[in-house]
């Protein structure tokens, strides 16, 4: 079964360059997703991940699809596309991303690989942060858990440490990053809305006014909705359509009926 995500990338605005270290490059053939798109990182927690798996390479059809974020000339181009390859918790990817391969990301000031475990007694324990990747505020503790005031963990300077008899399951509900093959990611040039994607977002999003601008329509007062914090995701006719898209097949029309609507949900957030 095909799906696809996609989203805007509100913290990079430039439509031929990604300016921000999620989605991060790490050569032509792999893209890291580490924090951010909070409620897209769950999804795939709760499909792939358990309390006994900690990495998984899923056989199926699941693509993201990312766009710029604003700009002044209001240019909206794709900046990156991805399939999945390989789900995982902060932990596994810890262990698991090593080598020559990833040492500049690793090393990098705003690593996306922004937490490294804890273990005492030969047991995990917790996290710490290892980058200043949402430094600000503490914001790294919520790419782990849902509410700062968990009863779950305890917060002591750049440590997140799960309370005694707390699984990393239950403790740690955001604990989940991918890897994506790399299909597209800018440097230097964007990817052009064509009328072909442009007929598949309209035909998933009846109603919605949408346009290459506006990808996910236009909100009540006029302004374009990026939702923020949020994702559009496509399944049946439509995220088969965009699928032949990204790999440059012909296809039939996308479904125009409610019939194969997509799912929509909302959360808040910048990234």
């Amino acid at each position: 079964m095909a799906r696809v995500f996609c989203y805007i990338v509100a913290a990079s605005g430039n439509p031929d360059n990604i300016g921000c270290a999620v989605p991060y490059k790490v050569d032509d053939g792999e893209i890291f997703y580490g924090p951010c798109k909070k409620l897209l990182r769950e999804w795939l927690r709760h499909r792939y991940l358990g309390e006994a798996t900690e990495s998984a390479d899923p056989a199926d059809d699941v693509y993201v699809v990312g766009f710029n974020g604003y700009n002044p000339s209001k240019t909206r181009k794709i900046v990156w596309i991805g399939k999945l390859i390989r789900v995982m918790t902060f932990r596994s990817a810890h262990h698991a991303l090593d080598g020559s391969r990833y040492e500049r990301m690793r090393k990098a000031r705003h690593s996306p690989l922004h937490v490294e475990p804890i273990v005492r007694d030969g047991r995990f324990r917790g996290y710490s942060h290892r980058s200043q990747m949402h430094s600000k505020n503490n914001n790294w503790v919520t790419d782990l858990v849902k509410s700062r005031q968990s009863p779950d963990v305890t917060l002591s300077g750049r440590r997140l440490v799960l309370r005694p008899g707390v699984s990393a399951w239950r403790g740690f509900p955001r604990d989940v990053c991918a890897l994506f093959e790399n299909i597209f990611f800018a440097a230097g040039r964007g990817r052009d809305i064509d009328d072909d994607l442009l007929a598949i977002l309209q035909a998933a999003q009846l109603g919605r006014n949408v346009d290459r601008y506006a990808v996910f329509g236009y909100r009540r007062d006029g302004t374009a909705d990026g939702r923020t914090g949020n994702h559009l995701e496509l399944t049946g006719g439509h995220a088969r359509a965009c699928v032949d898209w990204i790999q440059g097949t012909p296809s039939a029309p996308p479904p125009g009926s409610g019939k194969a609507r997509p799912t929509v949900t909302t959360a808040s957030g910048k990234c």
